[in-house]
């Protein structure tokens, strides 16, 4: 705040007759242009500092209401221009521009406060060991590596050593509330940062906590929510009795309808409704919505659980230690129960109860069935349910964060290389499984039916040929060429960066080699700040497309058993043929998987005062057609896209030269 001088003799007097009182008037300093007359009844103590208080705010129900200062308690404050304060209490909080805060039981910071940055969660683990040091910019990354590289105590050792820096720069003894905030019917905040547009209405109770919001990204917290020792990211959203206890909210998550949350991280675009978390590592895309619903000591996300789902993390023996992973795209049916220690492969669906520890990892896209008190197991089967397709597409148009506000890297590829990679680590699994036939198969905690592990097979082939087709068409499709040479000059790999193991960093697909990379960087102090950190992902993110197609044309290489510097017009010919079969074959199998959408069974219910006439129209009223539902055109325009494509590609190919 600028040029600002003590109170007039006049003002202060005028104040006096206005209901206002203070320990010292010296001690209040005001804008040039202040005018006293919207200051009334008001207590001031302490340094204080008043903008212009003029501007005109609405009320709930249209009411209009005047800037200004009423019936309010205020000790060393900065209050900025066009603000209305009302019937509160505030001690020790810079308040910015045009600012409603009205009907606050207190609004104070209470000694020194970092606001929720350098709180401990502890996730996975109740007891501890594997605790996520919070910050307000921290991303989901950064928590993975302090949550899951234990095994490098030089790394984390680093990582809070950073954090710890960063939270010694926003501690302070004064709170802060941005420009255009909305504060209004709320019991007791005590201890908070708030941004810019934040907008808290409602809320019970906060403590010692960091509200993050912008303009483009503003958080709101309503009625009946409760935090404590809490960071809220941009976009956030807890209300309707949401209840959190160190916990991260990250940007566009939304907690309501009273879930309950304790040491808990919620990253981008997850949602807790009804039911609750303790020591939950929620990545991105992680959906409850029901009561009956616990997460607990669990890693998980792009994540859809089932009502009742539940895990137990105590064997009764040296506590709540026991952790769960369920990689990303896993789905729990309701009712499913799983005892960890247990790992589940990435885009798994989880049907019954579960107690043998299993660990698929190596075997993605499968179903996980209980069929008396055993885990069955049917390798890839998820692959054709059109539900993991209609997820990646939702993932997909639900990631509206620009790269310039978001903090999370978030990649919802279906298939990647870390994805392929599972699969091929899959099929070898299986193939030297089935090299000893039996009707029945145990594997890490599981059973496996021999005609499940080859229909298994299959399905993982077939996806791994349908993938290299889909990224290889598209790269010539879009490209122009006139030989063989210029062909495999647009083929041939950037570098040999991407080669090699990737892993999912909670939403980011990157290859292992980078990751250590970063590890190493951060143990020896090159990376030794947050905005290094944040910057290394984006960069990673920012070269995913040429890292994953250096590794896939790898993969390619393997598949024809030739490098590509010696590919010919016939591999590729051939290549694009068997891949189209693929992709058809994939296809029709959701196609198939939908229709089950629209069989008799599924009419149940439908016409409820008629006959059959009558129930089928009231479901096609309701549910549509199969022939015309969107899924089903998307498919059929799929297949038609990539028959297109493949027959251009072809003709393209038949016209340069052999090699």
């Amino acid at each position: 705040m600028t040029l600002l001088r003590p109170l007039s003799s006049s003002e202060i007097s005028q104040l006096k007759k206005q209901g206002c009182s203070a320990t010292d008037w010296t001690s209040i300093k005001v804008r040039e242009s202040f005018s006293a007359e919207r200051i009334v009844n008001v207590l001031f103590s302490g340094k204080i500092e008043v903008g212009n208080p003029e501007g005109e705010f609405t009320l709930a129900g249209g009411i209009p209401a005047p800037g200004g200062i009423y019936n309010a308690t205020l000790h060393n404050c900065r209050i900025g221009n066009q603000t209305r304060i009302a019937n509160t209490t505030i001690a020790n909080y810079n308040i910015g521009n045009h600012c409603l805060i009205e009907q606050v039981g207190e609004l104070v910071t209470d000694g020194v406060s970092s606001f929720g940055n350098g709180t401990e969660v502890n996730v996975l683990n109740e007891t501890g060991s594997r605790e996520v040091v919070i910050y307000d910019g921290l991303s989901v990354q950064t928590a993975y590596l302090q949550a899951f590289y234990r095994h490098r105590p030089a790394l984390i050792k680093q990582l809070k050593s950073i954090i710890a820096k960063y939270t010694a720069q926003v501690t302070s003894t004064t709170g802060t509330i941005g420009d255009n905030c909305r504060i209004v019917r709320c019991g007791s905040l005590k201890n908070l940062r708030i941004g810019d547009s934040a907008s808290i209405e409602g809320a019970t109770k906060l403590v010692n906590g960091t509200v993050q919001s912008s303009a483009e990204l503003p958080a709101h917290i309503g009625d009946g929510a409760m935090a404590d020792h809490f960071i809220m990211a941009k976009g956030a959203c807890m209300e309707s009795g949401a209840m959190v206890s160190h916990a991260f909210v990250g940007q566009a998550v939304h907690l309501a309808r009273q879930f309950s949350a304790v040491h808990s991280l919620f990253f981008s675009y997850s949602q807790g409704e009804h039911g609750e978390t303790c020591a939950a590592f929620a990545g991105p895309f992680t959906v409850t919505h029901h009561k009956s619903t616990l997460l607990i000591g669990g890693y998980y996300s792009f994540m859809n659980a089932g009502s009742g789902t539940n895990q137990s993390n105590h064997l009764y023996r040296l506590g709540p230690i026991h952790q769960g992973i369920l990689e990303r795209g896993c789905k729990t049916g309701s009712d499913s129960y799983i005892m960890w220690p247990s790992r589940v492969g990435a885009f798994s669906m989880i049907v019954g109860k579960h107690t043998r520890h299993a660990d698929t990892a190596d075997l993605p896209f499968s179903y996980l069935v209980e069929n008396k008190k055993e885990t069955y197991l049917m390798p890839g089967a998820t692959l054709g349910n059109v539900g993991t397709i209609r997820d990646a597409q939702k993932w997909k148009k639900r990631n509206t964060l620009s790269d310039e506000v978001r903090t999370d890297i978030i990649n919802s590829n279906l298939f990647s290389p870390y994805t392929l990679g599972k699969i091929l680590r899959g099929l070898e699994i299986l193939k030297e499984l089935q090299s000893k036939p039996s009707d029945l198969y145990l594997y890490n905690g599981v059973r496996i039916k021999g005609y499940s592990l080859g229909k298994g097979i299959a399905f993982y082939e077939n996806a791994i040929l349908k993938h290299l087709g889909d990224r290889l068409m598209k790269r010539l499709s879009d490209a122009l060429f006139s030989s063989m040479q210029e062909v495999k000059q647009i083929l041939k790999p950037n570098s040999d960066e991407g080669l090699g193991e990737w892993i999912d960093i909670a939403g980011a697909i990157v290859p292992k080699a980078k990751a250590e990379a970063l590890v190493a960087d951060i143990e020896s102090g090159k990376i030794n700040t947050t905005e290094k950190l944040d910057s290394y992902w984006k960069e990673l993110d920012a070269a995913y497309d040429v890292m994953s197609w250096n590794w896939l044309i790898n993969l390619t290489e393997q598949h024809l058993g030739k490098n590509v510097a010696v590919w010919t017009r016939s591999d590729l010919t051939q290549l694009v043929n068997d891949s189209l079969d693929a992709i058809v074959k994939f296809d029709r199998q959701l196609l198939e998987d939908t229709r089950k959408e629209f069989s008799p069974e599924i009419q149940t219910g439908f016409g409820i005062d008629g006959n059959n006439k009558v129930k089928d129209a009231d479901f096609e009223a309701v549910r549509g057609m199969f022939e015309n539902h969107p899924m089903v055109n998307y498919i059929r325009e799929h297949i038609d896209i990539k028959r297109q494509m493949a027959e251009t590609l072809l003709i393209k190919l038949e016209e340069i030269g052999q090699s």
